[in-house]
């Protein structure tokens, strides 16, 4: 969470310069799954959950995107997006339970269908890097080419402005 902050505000001078530019974060559908605990952003109180830290620094990721581009690229011509490129079979999938392994109950099983080749993840990012659309907005969600919004109905992942404040 704080190398996608670091990073882009190390390029952020260059991307001033090559204006209009546009800034991709890549997050994940465990963001739909739970809020960020600001209090808690290294998951020290309580037993460590590998899977729910995942998803609360994705869930991060998103909220300092919409952050990122209301404070910093307002007026810059550096427009700042966040995707989900879906569920994806990469390196990293490859190897959770249930995927590589062919055990029943795992991401593969869950999730089937609905899997995707990382050509197929990678088209909206591709996409973004050069589409006009992007260019008319900036701090949104994206999946399969359309904006949506990063927030369940009734999920309870929504935070507020101070909270998010406290993650800059």
């Amino acid at each position: 969470m704080g190398g996608t902050v670091l990073l882009t505000g190390l390029l952020w001078p260059a991307l001033k310069r090559a204006s209009p530019s546009v800034v991709i974060n890549v997050s994940s559908a465990g963001m739909f799954t739970c809020k960020v605990s600001v209090e808690d952003l290294q998951m020290r109180k309580g037993k460590y959950d590998g899977v729910l830290q995942y998803a609360r620094v994705k869930r991060a990721q998103v909220e300092l995107t919409e952050l990122f581009a209301k404070k910093a690229a307002a007026d810059s011509g550096v427009k700042v997006h966040v995707m989900h490129p879906g569920y994806s079979v990469t390196p990293g999938t490859k190897k959770l339970p249930g995927l590589a392994d062919g055990k029943p109950g795992g991401f593969f099983e869950e999730h089937g269908e609905r899997l995707r080749t990382a050509a197929q993840g990678a088209d909206t990012i591709v996409w973004m890097a050069s589409a006009p659309k992007l260019r008319e907005t900036s701090g949104a969600f994206w999946f399969d080419r359309r904006q949506i919004s990063p927030h369940f109905t009734m999920a309870g992942t929504t935070i507020s402005t101070k909270e998010k404040e406290k993650l800059w």
